[in-house]
């Protein structure tokens, strides 16, 4: 370092500034390329060493961050500064216990060291302990009163606490000490807003974007206000110069909502394939287009086949992997956005076949256009299938096993605003999804359009004497950072508002949203009762409307009870009766894919069981309440907290 020219000692100090603006305007790729031509030039160079740690941070890249920290902590071991970062660093990884022991060694070194506090908030949000972790942060202000992240904190905190007179007081705190600083502004529009004051929240973020033009989460909470008012001509005034860019997929996104709201399809369209062509892994803006798609453009529109494609080819992946299930729920999505595609209709088909489900294979080739029908090829596959299945219990019963209904659960489908959500007004989109895979279930069926709610009130009243009544409903929330995806569905009574199961599930990596939504699903259905019904009656035989596919089996045994007397559960999605009602059993002898048949025994069953009697299957199982992750937490307010700086 001492042979180093002086020019280079000059280049280096400039670099490493520049370096250490754009971390504190957040523009990390561009540190660490500013970082790592300082080392270029000198390798030891420890401010920007640490500096590469501090943009790795940011970024969530713990391990690079870790790997630098460590390194300059070779040059500098009694850094107190240093020591603080690698504790803030283990704890992105993960490693608590690891922190935890740092931190407690500060303390010890100095007692009033803030870096030490901090850190024990850090511990105290990441594993949910609200209240501790904002307990350190009015510690910081006792020893720095005018610390500007304490405050922040601690008003994003009391906002997620729903403490708003606290927050309030902290909000004018801030706002008296930092009265010119644009983040300052930002958290207190944010706070506004969720108390309600949209005019000053408005206010705020205006001075915010007067004070810093380039100030991006402004510019998008300012885009949010006006969605929530319906101004959605003035949003292309406030993004375009950030659009101009195009290295911001939520800036995209946004204005794709922006040209949807305005019903400039075209517009919202390009603005949605511009989103998830800046970042692949943005689901949400690729569910928007596709949405739009489904609605907007005609059945044969060639855009539809584009669009399907992505899912065509996962589908086709997953299915060489031998993910058959997610290959299904793949092909499924396809076909919802191009219901004409031949080769994804014989994809999603085979795949029956290959589950050993022929009947259904069969329908689904009946649903082939006339034209590929009567290729010679599908039409010896349908003569072959039929052939098989001539002996078939439907076919015995002389019934199309496929167009009998299934019974189900009438559910109504509520979201509710979250400001833990990067993708504004994304929750719309998310319900949607949710209700499109939920639909393609026979054992609940979605009856209103998913619907934004205020209110639990709002939704209980709705679903219990509103126009689209139900058994029960849904409510769903979501919550979504930059690496993780996390949604909660309640589930209540129709008839009580009674909760009666929750459910939580957190994903991180590629197609998070997607897995996460079709994993909500399936959790919820396992724990539904399959009820079916008797559907066919010859003297002691019954048929009922439920097969191998719902895993009924030889010898199992159903109940059957008279179809007046059952009533909606209130205390799980199922039905109660009383011993009274049950007039029989009913043993299986032979399964088909979507129907069974089975001897009738019990008290006078000529007289008394009757078509559309429901049968249960023996040994009920209770809904099972999800637990909650502990990992959950740091998805709704522990990446926001920690990237205040």
């Amino acid at each position: 370092t001492l042979l180093t020219p002086v020019y280079c000692e000059k280049n280096i100090f400039k670099l490493n500034s520049e370096g250490d603006n754009l971390i504190l305007e957040g523009n990390y790729y561009s540190a660490i390329e500013k970082y790592k031509a300082v080392l270029d030039i000198n390798p030891d160079f420890i401010l920007s060493v640490k500096g590469l740690a501090q943009a790795y941070y940011y970024l969530g890249e713990y391990d690079e961050a870790y790997k630098q920290v460590v390194l300059a902590r070779k040059y500098d071991k009694n850094n107190i500064e240093l020591l603080s970062m690698e504790g803030r660093i283990l704890l992105g990884k993960g490693e608590v216990k690891e922190a935890e022991n740092i931190f407690r060694r500060i303390k010890r070194t100095e007692p009033n060291n803030i870096n030490a506090y901090f850190g024990f908030a850090e511990i105290a949000l990441l594993t949910g302990k609200y209240t501790e972790s904002k307990n350190n942060y009015i510690d910081i202000l006792t020893i720095s009163p005018s610390n500007r992240k304490a405050l922040l904190s601690i008003i994003i905190l009391s906002d997620y606490q729903k403490l708003y007179d606290e927050s309030d007081k902290y909000v004018s705190d801030a706002l008296r000490i930092y009265n010119t600083d644009p983040v300052v502004l930002y958290i207190a529009a944010r706070h506004y807003i969720i108390t309600g004051s949209t005019h000053l929240a408005e206010s705020k973020i205006r001075e915010a974007l007067k004070l810093d033009p380039d100030y991006i989460n402004a510019a998008l909470l300012y885009s949010r206000i006006l969605l929530s008012k319906g101004e959605y001509k003035k949003i292309p005034d406030i993004l375009n110069r950030f659009y101009s860019r195009r290295d911001n997929n939520i800036v995209a996104y946004t204005l794709g909502r922006a040209a949807e709201k305005n019903g400039d399809t075209d517009s919202a369209l390009r603005f949605y394939s511009e989103a998830f062509k800046i970042n692949p892994d943005d689901e949400i803006s690729r569910f928007s287009f596709e949405n739009l798609i489904r609605t907007d453009k005609d059945i044969n529109s060639p855009i539809r086949g584009i669009a399907s494609e992505y899912y065509y080819e996962r589908g086709k992946g997953l299915e060489e992997r031998n993910y058959i299930n997610k290959a299904l729920s793949s092909y499924r999505r396809a076909l919802l956005i191009n219901p004409n595609s031949v080769k994804i209709r014989l994809a999603y088909s085979k795949l029956f076949l290959n589950k050993g489900f022929r009947s259904k294979y069969l329908s689904e080739l009946y649903t082939l256009p006339g034209k590929e029908r009567n290729y010679q090829s599908v039409k010896d596959d349908i003569e072959i299938q039929e052939s098989i299945q001539s002996s078939s219990i439907s076919s015995n019963w002389k019934v199309d096993q496929f167009l009998i209904k299934k019974h189900n659960f009438k559910i109504n489908l509520y979201y509710r605003d979250s400001f833990n959500m990067i993708h504004q007004t994304g929750e719309s989109v998310l319900s949607e999804i949710f209700s499109s895979v939920a639909g393609h279930t026979e054992n609940i069926e979605i009856v209103n359009n998913p619907g934004r709610i205020d209110s639990f009130a709002s939704a209980f009243s709705e679903s219990r004497s509103g126009e689209n009544r139900s058994d029960y409903f849904f409510i769903l929330d979501f919550n979504e950072t930059e690496r993780l995806f996390s949604t909660e569905c309640s589930i209540y009574s129709s008839f009580t508002g009674a909760e009666i199961g929750k459910y939580r599930i957190i994903k991180t990596g590629n197609n998070r949203i997607w897995d996460t939504l079709n994993n909500l699903v399936i959790d919820i259905l396992s724990d539904i009762i399959i009820y079916g019904e008797i559907v066919g009656l010859d003297f002691e035989k019954g048929l009922i409307n439920i097969g191998r596919i719902e895993n009924v089996k030889n010898d199992d045994k159903f109940i059957i009870i008279r179809k007046d007397r059952i009533k909606i559960d209130r205390g799980k999605i199922g039905y109660t009766y009383e011993d009274s009602d049950i007039i029989g059993s009913l043993k299986i002898t032979g399964t088909d894919e979507s129907v069974s048949e089975g001897i009738i025994s019990g008290r006078e069953m000529f007289d008394l069981v009757n078509y559309g009697d429901i049968v249960v299957p023996v040994g009920d199982k209770e809904i099972t309440k999800s637990n909650p992750d502990e990992y959950f937490n740091k998805s709704e307010i522990y990446d926001f907290i920690i990237n205040i700086k």
